[in-house]
């Protein structure tokens, strides 16, 4: 507990100093100061606990020093000392919440026992305030993966959208506006860079920056944060007057301007999609989408989705104008940004209609990938279908059973599906019952023994199965199941895990 003295009487100053010091050991002496002015000075850079202080000074006085606190750091704890019992004292005392009003000459047994009494409310308030913080981050957390479960179809049935918000105290907002709009820091590195605490903490400030414009027009949560962008979920009331991107686009105009000047960032926003509520999420029935040459490739991916949760044949005016948006978007890019969304769109397209033939090998020429693209449109037209409803864990199955082989990640399978990595971990074990890790190992191992029965050499099945290292994966082979690759080669019926 940090405390600061102030008494124009150098030998009460150092004596209360002194005598503090003996109390507790955890009672540090931050301070002590002969006038008032010299304590605010130093109170102005410096969080300090307590403030122990004469009332009648040369120049400042005590009174001033606590309404300084009063205004400036309410928090902390204020004991005022004074030769005089006066009333009007004890009236501002009173009026401006000091903790405790004590006379001169100090009891020394009684200021020990208030310091220790106010240590002991710190102690509690520190406790409930981590609680707290806790508790918010644990709920902060869940909303974030609520998003990622809505947004990515892991949700698709209304009595479990309706029972998530209420669990997360977010019925209220279900009929809402429900937008993604997208912050992008331009001087991300050199921010990065010159960022002199946890670089964690960048994305955390800027992140609860933005979280503090909420308003009774506008609820916004952290959705995605992903290098230089940072993604927010945005509900506005369903009875607003304004125009629901009037009313975004000015207030992330306010926060773009506002931490140009806090945080030297320069930076723009842009709405990505939203929906008239969350019902229509489900549905894939999005009331706005804009993608532009501001947008990148996982935008990109996002406003294809949109595409795909339409039907031509139910709504060709609505379908012709999505792809004119996204026609348009690919004709603005440059040229490299237009292969990569080519060449996404070509695997996302091939994995979720498997009866529609394509090239396997893209063009590179960019009047060739433009016709590509018009080619694929028309097939998406033909096929004429409002199957949103993607596969995810057997999408990802597929590509481990296709790749056990290779060095392979948890990212590797989430980009292949179109998930986010942590979304995809927590719906795999869900659904599976087993972790991705368990899940590639266990396949790994089901091969390994089916190449020892071939007698392969346990190298070779090292290799065969992902493992650089043959000691390492005779290791993992013997944790599994029980018996080392040469012993479960020797006799195949040995007391494996089969």
């Amino acid at each position: 507990m940090k405390i600061v003295i102030i008494d124009d009487e150098i030998n009460i100053c150092h004596g209360l100093c002194n005598i503090i010091k003996t109390f507790d050991e955890s009672f540090q002496i931050a301070g002590c100061f002969l006038d008032g002015q010299q304590a605010i000075s130093f109170l102005d850079n410096n969080r300090v606990d307590v403030i122990i202080t004469d009332i009648k000074m040369t120049h400042l006085s005590g009174i001033d020093v606590l309404k300084y606190v009063h205004k400036n750091t309410p928090e902390t704890y204020v004991i005022l000392l004074s030769g005089f019992g006066e009333f009007e004292y004890a009236q501002t005392a009173v009026k401006y919440n000091a903790y405790r009003y004590m006379l001169k000459p100090v009891d020394i047994d009684e200021l020990n026992k208030v310091l220790v009494e106010i240590q002991d409310k710190i102690s509690d308030h520190r406790l409930h305030e981590d609680i707290y913080k806790t508790n918010m981050k644990i709920v902060s957390n869940m909303i974030e993966e609520f998003f990622l479960d809505l947004f990515n179809g892991a949700i698709s049935d209304e009595t479990v959208l309706s029972d998530r918000l209420s669990k997360l105290d977010l019925s209220e907002y279900k009929d809402s506006y429900v937008y993604i709009a997208a912050l992008k820091i331009l001087n991300f590195s050199e921010l990065y860079e010159s960022w002199n605490y946890k670089k964690t903490n960048l994305y955390t400030a800027i992140t609860n920056y933005i979280l503090n414009f909420d308003t009774k027009d506008i609820r916004i949560f952290h959705y995605l944060t992903n290098h230089d962008t940072i993604k927010f979920i945005c509900f506005i009331p369903d009875n607003t007057v304004q125009s629901v991107e009037e009313i975004l686009n000015s207030c992330f105009l306010s926060v773009s301007q506002s931490l140009e000047t806090d945080l030297q960032t320069k930076s723009y926003h842009y709405l990505l999609i939203g929906y008239s509520n969350m019902s229509n999420i489900l549905a894939g029935k999005s009331c706005y989408f804009n993608i532009d040459t501001t947008n990148n490739v996982e935008d990109f991916v996002t406003i294809l989705k949109v595409l795909f949760s339409h039907s031509f044949s139910e709504s060709p005016e609505e379908y012709h104008g999505i792809v004119f948006k996204i026609s348009n978007f690919l004709n603005a890019v440059d040229n490299k940004t237009l292969f990569e969304c080519i060449s996404t769109m070509n695997k996302i397209v091939k994995d979720k209609y498997p009866d529609i033939t394509f090239e396997d090998n893209l063009p590179h020429e960019r009047g060739q990938l433009l016709s590509y693209a018009e080619k694929m449109f028309l097939a998406l037209q033909n096929h004429s279908t409002n199957d949103n409803m993607p596969e995810i864990i057997q999408k990802a199955c597929q590509y481990i059973n296709q790749n056990y082989c290779n060095d392979i990640s948890i990212n590797d399978i989430a980009n292949y599906v179109y998930v986010h990595p942590v979304y995809l971990s927590r719906y795999f074990k869900k659904t599976t019952g087993k972790s991705i890790h368990n899940y590639i190992t266990q396949l790994r191992m089901d091969y390994a023994k089916r190449y020892l029965k071939e007698n392969m050499s346990i190298e070779n099945v090292a290799y065969k199965t992902g493992y650089k290292n043959a000691k390492y994966f005779s290791k993992l082979f013997k944790l599994y199941n029980k018996v080392s690759p040469s012993e479960y080669k020797k006799n195949p019926q040995s007391n494996t895990k089969d």
